[in-house]
């Protein structure tokens, strides 16, 4: 899919720097909100210029490492796997994350949500018609 980049948004992932292109935070994460108190984690988030960062940005590959090594920020957060969260590929799934859509010849729609078979190889499950 080619992607103009000229009406997106450009952004850079906190975690590894890469630049991305999409609408906001698109397939990725804007943590917000951090808060701290005397001798706390967050005294410290300030910038080069000095000052307080309160967000984070993670594009997909870093999302996906975060909820990996901390699973109960997904939970936490309701992102659950094989619950389809953001839109994916149609060929096969990025992430446990993922969903798609395939049409139908009845002109319906199905919804493929990512699953794992037993050898841990992703693929898209059927979850339901729209």
């Amino acid at each position: 899919m080619l992607v103009d980049k000229m009406h997106l948004q450009e952004w850079t992932c906190d975690a590894c720097n890469k630049k991305v292109f999409g609408h906001t935070v698109e397939n990725g994460l804007e943590l917000v909100g951090f808060a701290g108190h005397y001798a706390g984690f967050t005294d410290s988030c300030f910038d080069e210029e000095g000052t307080f960062s309160n967000k984070a940005r993670f594009c997909h590959s870093c999302c996906v490492k975060l909820f990996k090594l901390f699973p109960v920020l997904a939970k936490n957060m309701g992102i659950l796997k094989g619950q389809g969260h953001h839109p994916g590929p149609s060929d096969k799934p990025c992430c446990d994350y993922s969903w798609s859509t395939l049409p139908n010849d009845e002109n319906k729609t199905i919804l493929l949500i990512s699953a794992r078979d037993k050898d841990n190889i992703l693929y898209w499950k059927k979850a339901f018609y729209e």
